[in-house]
């Protein structure tokens, strides 16, 4: 009988186990973000260009948010969110909020130590929605590991950067307050769904104090928040026992976070008074009653020994609450725009490309809606089929993110600006259907076999689809004009000495950033009196327009183009349509200014 002596490995060449670890493997959600990022800042870099040696903005929020953190900056209280050269006097009190202006502004700060102030607000411009966008792909890879494992999240980020959004509300230029709020509901999503594992029950905390910040921000959001902020109820009502602990910690959340940022946003002069177009004391007594009513029902978890008990109690308590929020503030009752004067419709709202109706635009640009939508439809089919393949806890998660889905997809066909916002929570259903196909075409080891998750990818894709060969005419176009917006256009009207300009509605942020001038019209819904007397000025017959000119207190009037903004048949007749063809009024003297496409007249 023989035996084979092993020989011992040399002591030299003995490697302990901490040394084979030497060089960590970075996370999945690290490794998506070094993929991801490289990929957006290639196919963003002509804005960041842009924005670096233009100072142009992309958007009117953009450029009214510039000015709003500059008044701040100069001095102006936190408190006090009213633009004083925005509307007539004293100015219009805004419905947005200090959250957004703490990040930006520290940028400015940040990079002035180093640039001058006009170049140092350029380069927060480009940094600030960069690193929004770089959260928004670990936001999105923690909602994929939540639902889908580690295999779906590098394609969750890779999905995010090639699904639209990087090239809409995440573009270099833009620091308005869509993108954090995009931002924060895929985070809270990720929490409300990581908490439903009872171990890990304290993540819904965290969801409540996200969903207070992005109601801080603003209220865009609140039909996907009232779907997170029924998770827990609704997870505790099915189960019992096992989510008692996650509604408590929710319930604490929401009693401590709505009252904390409500202070630290709102003040105390306007603690009294409920607006349905910002967080105010409608909201807090909503939210706060709902989180003494879930924690009242969490304690009484023992006592309520059936589902069909829980229930019970959940719809009574529920309907009593929003019985008594409603009767308290009956304004709960309306929209967003509650309040907007009525001509303001029909010469604004309506022609503001991102409120427009889904399918109002898939008959006007039906290649753009194709783009933006056919992934996000994919991916729903995708988180569909996940629900019903899962069993347990994975199939409570995506039964809860196909909810919120169906809430995303019904608002963007009322408005299509919220297909901003549900474009990440779809396409995690997209990232599902890759990483499971990636997984089979990894084990499989043929490079054949990559075919599948290629194809999944380009179906969840906005990038993959643009390349289908649309007509001209089915695409929004994406030229930013000679632009009567473009910082060079308005350079020449900063020259001019102080006072108000009467200038349609979509021209007056831009002003505002550009020039030291106020203006009477903006494009938001709170200016009511500004934007009425704009729209009455330049639909009434010239003479007539003259004493209405003149009763605004401007000392000057500004066109550019046919753009007065008036474009519909009833402005024919108007002082609209005199300047668009040429025909001044005597009562209108025309200014000679350096080159730019606006023609500008002193008001007498």
């Amino acid at each position: 009988m023989s035996s084979t002596a092993v020989a011992p490995v040399p002591a030299a060449r003995r490697v302990p186990p901490c040394a084979r670890r030497a060089v960590p493997r970075p996370g999945p959600i690290l490794l998506s973000l070094l993929v991801a990022m490289p990929l957006s800042l290639a196919m963003s870099w002509g804005s960041v260009v842009a924005v670096w040696t233009t100072g142009d903005f992309v958007n009117t929020d953009d450029a009214m948010r510039a000015v709003q953190i500059r008044d701040w900056m100069a001095g102006q209280p936190w408190f006090d969110l009213a633009a004083h050269r925005f509307g007539l006097p004293p100015g219009v009190f805004s419905h947005w909020s200090r959250v957004v202006d703490v990040p930006v502004a520290a940028l400015i700060r940040l990079f002035g130590l180093a640039l001058a102030p006009e170049m140092a607000e350029r380069a927060a411009r480009i940094a600030y929605p960069l690193a929004l966008q770089a959260a928004l792909v670990a936001a999105v890879g923690y909602a994929a590991r939540v639902l889908a494992g580690a295999a779906a999240v590098v394609p969750a980020g890779l999905l995010v950067v090639l699904g639209g959004i990087g090239c809409m509300q995440f573009e270099p230029g833009r620091i308005h307050h869509h993108s954090p709020q995009i931002v924060l509901l895929t985070l809270m999503a990720g929490t409300a769904l990581d908490a439903l594992d009872p171990a890990r029950a304290r993540r819904a905390a965290l969801t409540a104090a996200l969903v207070a910040l992005s109601l801080a921000i603003g209220l865009e959001n609140l039909p996907f928040v009232a779907v997170v902020l029924a998770v827990p109820a609704l997870a505790w009502a099915v189960a019992g026992a096992p989510q008692r602990r996650a509604l408590l910690w929710f319930a604490g959340g929401l009693a401590v976070s709505v009252p904390a940022v409500f202070a630290a946003t709102v003040a105390p002069s306007r603690y009294g008074l409920s607006f349905v177009d910002a967080l105010s004391l409608m909201h807090v007594a909503g939210l706060v009653g709902g989180a003494a009513v879930l924690a009242l029902a969490a304690r009484l978890t023992p006592h309520l020994r059936t589902a069909r008990a829980r229930w019970a109690v959940l719809a009574g308590a529920g309907a009593a609450l929003g019985g008594t929020v409603v009767l308290l503030f009956p304004e709960a009752l309306h929209g967003p725009f509650y309040g907007m004067d009525p001509l303001l419709r029909p010469f604004w709202l309506d022609e503001v490309q991102e409120v427009r109706p889904l399918l109002r635009l898939a008959r006007e640009v039906p290649g753009t809606v194709t783009i933006l939508m056919a992934p996000m439809a994919i991916g729903g089919l995708f988180a569909i089929l996940a629900c019903a393949r899962t069993h347990g806890l994975a199939r409570a998660r995506w039964a809860a993110l196909v909810a919120l889905l169906l809430v995303g997809f019904a608002g963007s066909v009322w408005a299509i600006r919220v297909a901003s916002s549900l474009q990440p929570l779809a396409l995690l259903g997209g990232a599902w259907a890759v990483g499971r196909a990636w997984t089979d075409a990894h084990r499989d080891g043929r490079v054949a076999a990559l075919w599948r998750p290629a194809v999944r990818a380009a179906l969840c894709s906005s990038v993959a689809w643009a390349l289908l060969p649309w007509p001209a005419a089915a695409i929004v176009g994406g030229e930013r004009g000679p632009s009567c917006l473009a910082a060079s256009a308005l350079a020449p009207l900063a020259a001019l000495p102080p006072g108000t300009v009467f200038a349609p509605i979509d021209s007056g942020p831009f002003i505002l950033a550009h020039t030291g001038l106020s203006v009477l019209a903006g494009p938001y819904h709170r200016d009511n009196a500004g934007n009425r007397a704009v729209i009455e000025g330049f639909l009434a017959e010239p003479e007539a327009a003259r004493a209405l000119v003149r009763a605004t207190g401007a000392r000057y009037l500004a066109v550019c183009g046919e753009q007065t903004g008036l474009e519909s048949a009833a402005a024919q007749a108007g002082l609209a349509a005199s300047l668009r063809d040429g025909r001044v009024p005597a009562w209108l003297e025309p200014l000679r200014l350096g080159p730019t496409p606006f023609r500008v007249y002193a008001v007498h």
